[in-house]
């Protein structure tokens, strides 16, 4: 599963910054990465199709670690509270 997670747009709309994650632990980032790239065409139709402007923005699409970095986060505090209890 995929999910964008913001979009940063430059001031003429000419050029957008993708920021996705994704919550497929087994998944090999390099794959999915590649895989998004691989149809930046086809998004960037469908866009287009979809928006009515004038230019369709150049897009650049980076992982957002945030997520994963969030998760990690929730584990040393769950970890943590478990050495808390231990006598």
């Amino acid at each position: 599963m995929l999910t964008i997670t913001r979009v940063e747009t430059s001031r003429d709309l000419r050029n957008a910054n993708v920021y996705f994650s994704f919550l497929n632990p087994t998944a090999e980032e390099e794959i999915i990465i590649a895989a998004v790239i691989r149809r930046r065409k086809q998004i960037r139709f469908h866009l287009g199709s979809r928006l009515g402007i004038k230019y369709v923005p150049q897009l650049r699409f980076h992982l957002d670690l945030a997520a994963k970095q969030s998760a990690r986060i929730d584990e040393i505090i769950a970890e943590l509270g478990s050495e808390e209890s231990l006598p």
